[in-house]
């Protein structure tokens, strides 16, 4: 009964210095449109995404940090639900502003800790998860903030995370990875 079909493309390019420890990189993502709607109107646009990251990795310690920028395309990222503003008194006016905070929306932060060969630790701040999952004026706890610890061998790889939604609200994430072509012989 309910269908819709489009076409999307995602394009990235890297560009890696291992012996200074850089890495840059962009994407563009959800490139595309789609040729039928739900509601047959068709040529609704995807949530496209521009993105741009660099990580550094330290030389003689056993991190590297990382920057994304992310909707480079749009100025102002907040969601504006008026109805919800106007029944709990929230004035939203400034959303569409330049100002840090809009500025800070675009950015995710993360750092990535090498403990040892096999095993890697990372955490990561999303400013703007963190202001659009803020509930009134209450302290948001670790909302925004995910992380997440690798165990990596040579025939496959374990890996562990948490992201935190609200107060008591995180989303846990559990993968194994295996080299089949290893593993088999193949």
């Amino acid at each position: 009964m309910y269908r819709a079909n489009g076409i999307a493309v995602d394009i990235g390019l890297q560009y890696l210095d291992s012996s200074k420890g850089w890495s840059f990189a962009v994407v563009a993502k959800n490139m595309g449109t789609t040729l039928k709607s739900y509601a047959d109107s068709g040529g609704d646009d995807l949530p496209f995404d521009l993105q741009f990251g660099f990580t550094k990795k330290l030389a003689n310690a056993p991190l590297a940090f990382s920057l994304t920028a992310h909707h480079l395309h749009r100025l102002a990222l907040g969601y504006n639900d008026i109805a919800f503003d106007n029944q709990v008194g929230w004035n939203t006016s400034d959303e569409k502003k330049l100002s840090l905070d809009n500025i800070f929306r675009h950015f995710v932060l993360a750092s990535h800790i090498y403990a040892g060969k096999y095993v890697t630790a990372d955490i990561g701040f999303n400013y703007l998860r963190r202001r659009e999952l803020q509930v009134g004026k209450d302290g948001n706890g670790l909302t925004g903030f995910s992380m997440g610890v690798s165990l990596l061998a040579r025939k496959f790889q374990v890996r562990y995370a948490r992201t935190q939604f609200q107060q008591s609200t995180g989303m846990n994430q559990f993968g194994i990875t295996l080299a089949m072509d290893k593993l088999g012989g193949l």
